[in-house]
């Protein structure tokens, strides 16, 4: 199985294609939580992930904002997105791809695990 990296994660050709996660990247996903108990992590021989559509669309918008920082006639690009879906539609495993996807980039990663909402009065 071939693992996830900065050359393939904007690759069309992944999609429908798992790709593991290993070495100093699964440390680092570790180390800030990355994994969700509820996501039965235990059922495979080593991590990896599912490529779909929205996982490519990622990468390409990684790549996006390091072209962006490599070519400053470019002028510097940065991305917002909300993610939404019903309970089980692979929000989490997308953040957990995102976090990759830094990781991999050598961005810093700030992950707040099971935050919970609080209304103010």
């Amino acid at each position: 199985m071939a693992d996830l990296s900065t050359e393939n994660m904007a690759d069309a050709e992944q999609i429908g294609k798992v790709l593991g996660l290993e070495g100093p990247l699964l440390d680092q996903l570790r180390e800030v939580k990355a994994f969700k108990r509820t996501q039965n992590w235990s059922m495979f021989r080593r991590p990896a992930t599912l490529i779909r559509e929205e996982t490519v669309n990622l990468g390409q918008d990684f790549e996006d904002v390091n072209d962006s920082i490599q070519d400053p006639k470019m002028g510097l690009r940065t991305i917002r997105q909300v993610i939404t879906g019903p309970r089980s539609s692979g929000k989490s495993l997308l953040l957990l791809q995102a976090m990759s996807m830094a990781f991999l980039n050598k961005w810093v990663v700030i992950n707040v695990p099971e935050s919970k909402h609080r209304a103010f009065h």
